[in-house]
């Protein structure tokens, strides 16, 4: 098959629910012909584009050094079964959350403050008034997701929560707010969680064997580092849990 034609069934597989054939195959001979443009005018040559190819090409050769080791057979179904029944608050027990959070830039000092300010408040928007006064910038936003969508360390503090309650998380960076404005019961059978624990058995399954090859390659290799000392790093941010869409709202 034609380079072109592999190139289109690949794309095509990926996006098979989301990109009209005829439109993904319009927009995939307009890269081909401006890549080829870029050629004649030399620009893999350029020194940004040189490395941005072979960084490419090195990412591409790993994955499929990994997908070589992993192998293409389905996951035993045993190990599926295994695994729905030793994790039922994400599938037996599985529930949809409706969240609103504020994910806190703050010292550990000012934390300590906002949590016991968040144990008197009788809704976000009080947390939010108190860290305007504060002078801390936060982010806020709200979500609804399911179980299996949410960080383990949310999930099992939104699990013991009553509809309405706050709740105070440290990350690195700060704290996230977190108010359970409902959450309800979507249990999945077995059958339908099958897919999706597949995905995960298969996930676990490639980042062993990745650490494993990594360890036993840098066993083999002759490794040279070059460290540069004089950068400095940017200060952490703390991140939202739940992953809900943030609006920024600093504070001067």
């Amino acid at each position: 098959m034609p380079h072109f034609q592999v190139v289109f069934a690949r794309v095509a597989a990926q996006r098979a629910e989301k990109t009209d054939p005829a439109v993904l195959m319009d927009s995939l001979i307009d890269r081909e012909l401006l890549a080829q443009k870029g050629l004649e005018l030399k620009l893999d040559r350029d020194v940004a584009v040189a490395v941005a190819l072979a960084d490419a090409k090195a990412e591409i050769l790993a994955q499929a050094y990994l997908d070589n080791h992993v192998g293409s057979s389905s996951e035993d179904q045993g190990a599926v079964t295994a695994f729905y029944n030793e994790h039922p608050a994400l599938f037996e027990q599985r529930r949809l959350y409706r969240v609103f959070e504020l994910a806190v830039n703050a010292p550990p000092d000012s934390v300590a403050a906002l949590k016991e300010h968040a144990t008197r408040a009788h809704g976000l928007h009080e947390v939010a008034a108190w860290l305007k006064k504060q002078h801390l910038p936060f982010q806020e936003g709200g979500v609804t997701k399911a179980s299996e969508q949410l960080a383990p360390q949310l999930l099992a503090r939104l699990a013991s929560m009553e509809d309405g309650q706050i709740e105070v998380l440290e990350v690195p960076g700060g704290a996230s707010v977190v108010q359970l404005l409902h959450s309800e019961a979507a249990p999945l059978s077995r059958d339908a969680a099958a897919p999706m624990i597949e995905q995960l058995l298969r996930a676990r399954k490639r980042a062993d064997v990745s650490e494993r090859e990594r360890k036993y390659l840098r066993a083999k290799a002759s490794i040279e580092y070059v460290v540069d000392l004089g950068r400095p790093r940017p200060p952490a941010q703390a991140q939202p849990l739940a992953g809900a869409d943030i609006t920024p709202t600093v504070f001067p």
